[in-house]
């Protein structure tokens, strides 16, 4: 079956290269590493090369295509992200390839000067005082998540429906506190995101989930993915904020950090069907977490 996948991906990427590039040219393909989506790095013989993003299955229930691309778009003239050359109504997209390009991992983002610089973008995204019409509506999302994963008979976490309330509840005091602002956020930084180019010039990527957020959701996710320590989570704060936070700013980063974790494990369980046993061990991983992250957080209410 794989085999026959990558087949009509090729054929695929073929006629996108001939249709955006204006090409007949045989490109090398290679396969990159892609939680939701297939993509794929094309080489032409000319010395040109692109980055090619198919669709992933089932994507087109949890992912709206038409945001992404006005989110992609709006990145693109804020610098932050690749250059795009093509994006269609299914969610195929072309983007140019940032020659030598490294993507991050957890340990390269936990440095001093990525994280600095991290925060830096972050700000600049945040303060950009653009409302795209789009919102990131987490816990819209999370139903949805998890609606798609009872529909395809895919059985929740131990304890879900007692933490799901214990969630709620923190969502509740958030918003009793006045805490949330509204903001344009990526929603997924992720470290795989975070491409660094030769000249120290770092680019986020992947705009699949952009739209109008509490900004302190970017700022926990960057966090967890990269398994950021309390230091590393004090200088982004600091450097983000440019100032060091306070207990209600630190007390609104965890009660995010919780959240980012409820709704990609909700996430993993949707994704059940399509990707395999890796997601149901990735999504339990960061339920466990999210319980963790709950202590923490009535810990610091105290």
């Amino acid at each position: 079956m794989e085999k026959d996948v990558l087949r009509e991906d090729a054929l695929r990427v073929r006629t996108l290269l001939r249709d955006v590039l204006h090409t007949q040219a045989q490109a090398h393909l290679t396969r990159l590493g892609s939680m939701t989506n297939r993509t794929y790095r094309a080489d032409l013989p000319d010395g040109r090369a692109v980055i090619v993003r198919l669709p992933g299955d089932g994507t087109q229930e949890m992912i709206d295509r038409a945001a992404e691309k006005t989110s992609t778009m709006f990145a693109n003239r804020l610098g932050l992200d690749a250059p795009l050359l093509f994006f269609g109504t299914n969610g195929e997209k072309v983007t140019t390839c940032i020659p030598d390009a490294v993507t991050m991992s957890p340990e390269t983002m936990r440095t001093s000067e990525r994280i600095r610089q991290a925060a830096t973008m972050l700000r600049t995204l945040h303060s950009c005082g653009e409302d795209v019409g789009i919102d990131f509506d987490v816990f819209k999302l999370a139903e949805l998540y998890e609606s798609v994963a009872v529909r395809h008979g895919v059985s929740l976490f131990t304890d879900f429906s007692a933490t799901k309330r214990e969630v709620l509840r923190i969502l509740h005091e958030q918003k009793t506190e006045k805490q949330e602002t509204r903001a344009f956020c990526h929603n997924d930084p992720i470290y795989a995101n975070w491409l660094l180019d030769p000249d120290g010039k770092l680019y986020l990527v992947d705009w699949e989930y952009a739209g109008m957020n509490d900004p302190m959701w970017d700022l926990a996710d960057l966090s967890i993915e990269s398994d950021f320590l309390p230091d590393h989570d004090e200088l982004l704060l600091t450097v983000y904020l440019q100032h060091a936070p306070d207990r209600k700013t630190m007390q609104r980063f965890i009660a995010n950090k919780i959240f980012v974790d409820y709704l990609w494990s909700l996430w993993a369980k949707a994704r059940e069907p399509f990707e395999g046993d890796w997601v149901k061990e990735y999504g339990l991983t960061r339920f466990v977490r999210m319980q963790r992250q709950i202590i923490a957080y009535r810990q610091h209410r105290l």
